[in-house]
């Protein structure tokens, strides 16, 4: 079954209550807004204040399967860091795809990893890095 709110939510609190992620992206200690502001479950770079790092997460296109009731669905997690910090940015995805490649989530859904994007557009003095996961879903 489809359920984009309760999928991103799942992969959201494996990432979001990691400790060395969140030390990663200068979250220790954080109060839970902060967490939630700075992981955030959309594609969202364009306000970053100065020195701070993002981690995204969010859907992008679905693919077709060779089977017609069911979709590969997919799911982008893309690293925000200062372009001084750009090994971070690989760092926070190596650890996010330790945490989630072949994990089963929402008791239905088996994540993989489907590869790096590279470095990826970002806000002026930042560097992004991102990776691609899926699962498959019925229609």
């Amino acid at each position: 079954m489809f359920n984009p709110a309760a999928n991103l939510h799942a992969i959201w609190r494996v990432l979001a209550n990691d400790p060395e992620i969140l030390r990663l992206l200068e979250l220790e200690n954080a109060p839970p807004a902060e967490v939630r502001k700075r992981i955030t479950q959309r594609m969202d770079w364009y306000d970053i204040p100065q020195g701070h790092r993002r981690l995204n997460i969010f859907y992008v296109p679905s693919r077709r399967a060779r089977v017609d009731i069911m979709s590969q669905e997919m799911v982008e997690i893309n690293c925000h860091t200062p372009i001084d910090a750009s090994h971070d940015a690989w760092e926070v995805l190596g650890r996010a795809v330790k945490l989630l490649n072949g994990r089963l989530f929402n008791g239905i859904h088996k994540l993989h990893f489907e590869g790096q994007l590279g470095e990826l557009p970002t806000t002026s003095g930042y560097f992004c890095a991102g990776a691609r996961f899926s699962w498959f879903g019925v229609k």
